[in-house]
């Protein structure tokens, strides 16, 4: 039976600082780009779900940060008032 999903995605400007993390929540924490998440996959490094590639894909076409913000093809964006951008 094929699997579905029902997953969301955030792309969000943080202020700077040191990012706090639920660690509670999560087994490994990392900051990479999506292109070298992309890779390390590829590798054999990493698992992870389609929706999860599928994004990290979409963002790595993107050379900065603000271009994602810009970008459209992301899908249905929704911009909450402090920042958070869902897709």
């Amino acid at each position: 039976m094929p699997r579905r999903y029902d997953t969301r995605f955030f792309l969000a400007r943080h202020p700077g600082g040191e990012a706090r993390v639920a660690d509670d929540e999560l087994v490994e924490v990392w900051w990479e780009r999506p292109a070298d998440t992309l890779a390390r996959l590829e590798a054999g490094e990493l698992d992870a779900i389609t929706p999860t590639i599928s994004f990290l894909t979409s963002l790595s076409r993107y050379r900065h940060v603000a271009d994602a913000f810009a970008g459209t093809e992301l899908g249905h964006r929704h911009a909450f008032a402090w920042g958070i951008t869902t897709f």
